[in-house]
């Protein structure tokens, strides 16, 4: 058995234990910045990693870039490879800004809705696609737009400076994709390094253990409610702008 048939006997493992974490968290996120957010039983990714985000633990890496975007008070957040709409969703909850969706499946954007209405967040637009000139178009008119991105080695074509000259003023959290297409991180970085203060973040572990409600599950057990497949340790850039529109 490889990698992959073993991350999909995983997700068909795992799937025994969704309605006990629903049941458990009232569908609601339990730690992290999106803490008391609903998430409605709904998925376009594998099984949309619904338990490690309902116990906040998936991709917590980020609780901290995330609660510093915010921070920022954005006047418009662009998420695009939302999926579910897990950032879309959590960032417009607390920042109440302008929001803009973008994904390729259909199904991901019909879950974007779902969960923004459960959390009462209203989104401004969603897009099945969009190019680097499109981004520029997009938040030409804002002072802090903040960029989320997360789509499979496409960010290199979009995360482009030169076509997309606003993204100078713009927050950015990416999730580099260099499994896909290697090299892509050093060539953002190199792309942003005079205007942005720029920080690398690395996949780390998570602690299922802190939740009381999952003692008598196995240690096994445990670990597969947060386990994320990547073939390889993810790392996402924290790009900070220097200057002001």
């Amino acid at each position: 058995m490889n990698s992959q048939q073993l991350n999909q006997a995983v997700l068909r493992y795992r799937e025994q234990f969704i309605p006990m974490i629903f049941e458990h968290t009232h569908g609601r996120v339990q730690t992290g910045p999106f803490r008391g957010m609903s998430i409605a039983p709904y998925r376009s990714w594998g099984d949309g990693d619904i338990c490690a985000k309902l116990l906040g633990l998936y991709e917590d890496e980020l609780h901290l870039a995330v609660a510093q975007a915010v921070s920022t008070l954005p006047d418009h957040i662009v998420n695009i490879g939302c999926a579910e709409g897990y950032y879309a969703v959590g960032m417009g909850r607390i920042s109440q800004c302008e929001l803009t969706v973008c994904d390729t499946d259909a199904r991901a954007l019909e879950a974007v809705r779902l969960n923004a209405e459960a959390n009462g967040v209203a989104v401004a637009k969603s897009l099945s696609a969009i190019t680097a000139v499109e981004l520029n178009n997009l938040i030409e008119h804002n002072n802090r737009p903040c960029v989320v991105i997360d789509c499979e080695g496409a960010e290199l074509e979009i995360l482009d400076p030169v076509q997309a000259p606003n993204l100078e003023y713009a927050t950015i959290l990416v999730e580099t994709h260099d499994c896909i297409r290697e090299g892509i991180a050093h060539t953002l970085v190199d792309r942003f390094r005079d205007t942005h203060s720029v920080q690398w973040i690395r996949a780390q572990g998570k602690n299922p253990w802190q939740f009381e409600f999952l003692d008598k599950l196995s240690d096994m057990d445990k670990m597969s409610l947060v386990l994320e497949g990547r073939p390889e340790t993810a790392v996402w850039l924290w790009m900070r702008p220097g200057a002001a529109r």
